[in-house]
């Protein structure tokens, strides 16, 4: 059965309590605090920092952080001024989309909605910025349609933080020599590092590195280094204006050219065809 769309008498702004962009001075504080909203926060410059009882993580410019409803949390602005895109949301709107399976509806508000929860870090997601910002969008104007086009967008939001959610847990499973690599390889992917680089970083020889993910996935760290900045470079291709030049250099290639090369042999398709 379907869940229809919020009635008027709810408007999404029931839902969505904070939707804003908004900049905090040097060394601002606030907390401990918690409250019933999720909190989902995109770092457009500076850094912060979120304590709970549990954890204490630092975020900085391109990171998201997403605190789950009643966690208790105490938020601290860096020595820098800093600005971030905020969206507060009921976890409840997600059961408001239409056409979502309840079951799969129920899945991440399990997540967000339970306070013994950490607050999750998504490091460099420009499709998840791009939702967020198309949300402030529709509610500051509430143009004609609004509200289908913002159970659209929650429904992308809600897949993205899913997704967000999945991959944390499969790293968490990764077998412990293993999942500081994988971390480092999604951290630095965009630099201009080499796996001999991630080794030396992580105090191991290649040779072993390249044996551990034989072992867990099949593949070369090189590959895996590689799939990582075409990942990247797909999201930048399809949510902004920059040229594959542009693109190839962001996401740590030596050259366009050779950005190209490892687009066709990953997609199959050069990025130009894909994204014309």
């Amino acid at each position: 059965m379907h869940s229809p769309t919020p009635p008027p008498s709810q408007p999404w702004s029931h839902f969505t309590e904070v939707f804003r962009e908004i900049s905090f001075d040097p060394h601002s504080t606030f907390g401990p605090h918690s409250h019933h909203r999720v909190e989902v926060n995109y770092v457009k410059r500076g850094s912060c920092t979120i304590t709970t009882d549990t954890i204490c993580r630092h975020f900085g410019r391109g990171d998201i952080m997403v605190i789950p409803s009643g966690v208790r949390h105490y938020f601290e602005v860096g020595q820098h001024s800093t600005a971030l895109i905020q969206l507060e949301f009921r976890p409840e709107i997600f059961a408001l989309i239409p056409g979502l399976p309840p079951s799969e509806a129920m899945r991440l508000p399990e997540f967000l909605t339970d306070s013994g929860s950490t607050v999750m870090a998504i490091r460099s997601d420009i499709r998840i910025k791009s939702v967020m910002r198309n949300i402030i969008w529709e509610l500051h104007n509430q143009a004609h349609g609004y509200p289908t086009v913002l159970a659209a967008l929650y429904t992308q939001l809600w897949i993205l933080l899913s997704r967000a959610h999945a991959d944390a847990e499969e790293r968490r499973a990764l077998k412990p020599a293993i999942a500081p690599l994988v971390s480092l390889i999604r951290r630095e992917a965009c630099k201009p590092v080499t796996i001999n680089d991630i080794a030396a970083a992580a105090g191991i020889s290649s040779r072993y590195m390249r044996k551990l993910f034989r072992q867990q996935f099949d593949i070369t760290p090189g590959t895996y280094l590689s799939r990582c900045r075409i990942d990247t470079a797909k999201e930048m291709l399809a949510n902004t204006d920059m040229s594959i030049k542009e693109v190839a250099y962001a996401c740590g290639f030596t050259s366009p050219r050779h950005f190209v090369s490892v687009f066709k042999r990953l997609e199959g398709i050069a990025p130009f065809s894909a994204f014309n």
